[in-house]
């Protein structure tokens, strides 16, 4: 008895650092929030782990069926959680119909301890599927805690190849209690750490991007535009590889802004922005560069090939236009290509092709123009 109590005891302490620790996690907005079920889960942990330390062969019918029904919304909440983080509607409705079916059976009269067993073992089933299989791919923490929700599926697995189930929990002896309770600190402390490293790491993985881009166009910035560009830079020097910038910038932004507003100044530079992702290839790469300025790096482009590409750019921003309220708006825009100067420095290449662009707008706005040594 006292190790049934002791094992319980320990669950019950797991679960409570597992229900604190996820109230520290942050969702993303416009999302829908899975850390109440994930509370929910650990909370019915504590429960369940009470209810299990107290069974005894003197325990009442609605005893068992109190812990039966709080095991199984324990195991429930959990799957529904990474269903609704994982925004997977598929598995969620499948959570419905299999906490359906479990209490269809049981109402039928099937063995307590069978039931719930073949529950877990499906629920650990979808669970682990459902990890492995998330968009996108899983990171580290996704697999490890599949890994513990497949220790716990290899338990239910050897519950029933034993041989020595009990039809009914009230029919167990305290043989039979332990080896229910032994390993579930270790699965919920399992459960517990992955699932708040998995958060954390998504949590970081959103920082990261956050901080690579702008965020009105959805462009990279000036600082991760440079960290692919000092990369691609010393690749194609050591293939001795070709590549060219592109410098764009709208014509009299300014105006724009003053005449519409700041809100139609930003909706330009949307336009802008689409103007350029429809004019370069998937290999390029695109950045705001600051204010009204973009950037492009053409990676095994020369400067004819540029020159063709800046231009595209120029006659579609200058065939184009965007709707601001009432407004149709149109705007043209200058451009400085230079080619990559793989001797020197990439802010060389640069700030040639930034000196092409002041030489693009000085001579009347609405060209191409290019700076080669």
């Amino acid at each position: 008895m006292l190790a049934q109590t002791a094992l319980a005891l320990a669950s019950i302490i797991v679960c409570i650092f597992g229900l604190v620790g996820i109230q520290l996690i942050h969702e993303p907005k416009g999302q829908r929030r899975a850390k109440p079920f994930f509370s929910g889960f650990f909370l019915t942990g504590m429960v369940s782990a009470y209810l299990f330390g107290n069974l005894s062969g003197d325990s009442t019918t609605l005893y068992e069926v109190e812990l039966v029904a709080v095991t199984a919304i324990h195991q429930w909440l959990f799957l529904l959680g990474l269903a609704i983080r994982f925004a997977s509607r598929h598995v969620e409705r499948l959570c419905y119909v299999l906490a359906f079916a479990f209490a269809l059976l049981y109402a039928f009269g099937l063995p307590s301890t069978i039931i719930t067993i073949c529950f877990s073992i499906l629920t650990s089933l979808v669970a682990i599927a459902i990890l492995v299989m998330r968009r996108p791919a899983p990171n580290s923490a996704d697999i490890c805690l599949a890994l513990t929700v497949l220790l716990s599926f290899s338990l239910s697995l050897f519950d029933i190849a034993s041989g020595t189930q009990r039809l009914s929990f009230l029919d167990m002896e305290m043989d039979d209690f332990i080896l229910h309770l032994v390993f579930v600190p270790a699965v919920i402390c399992g459960q517990s750490i992955f699932l708040l490293a998995s958060y954390m790491i998504d949590n970081n993985r959103n920082l990261m991007r956050l901080a690579q881009k702008d965020s009105l166009t959805n462009m990279l910035n000036r600082r991760a535009f440079y960290e692919q560009l000092n990369q691609y830079y010393q690749e194609l020097k050591e293939s001795h590889g070709q590549g060219a910038i592109i410098i764009a910038d709208i014509d009299f932004f300014k105006k724009i802004n003053d005449t519409y507003g700041h809100e139609a100044g930003d909706q330009g530079l949307l336009h802008f922005e689409s103007i350029i992702s429809q004019s370069i290839r998937d290999s390029d790469i695109a950045a705001r560069y600051g204010g009204e300025e973009f950037v492009i790096f053409l990676p095994g482009a020369d400067l004819p090939k540029a020159l063709e590409v800046a231009e595209r750019m120029r006659l579609r921003c200058e065939t184009s236009y965007f709707n601001y309220k009432d407004y149709t708006i149109k705007f043209t825009s200058s451009f400085g290509v230079a080619e990559c100067l793989f001797s020197a420095q990439p802010d060389a290449t640069v700030a040639m092709a930034d000196k092409a662009l002041y030489d693009a707008k000085t001579s009347g706005r609405n060209r191409v123009c290019y700076l080669q040594l």
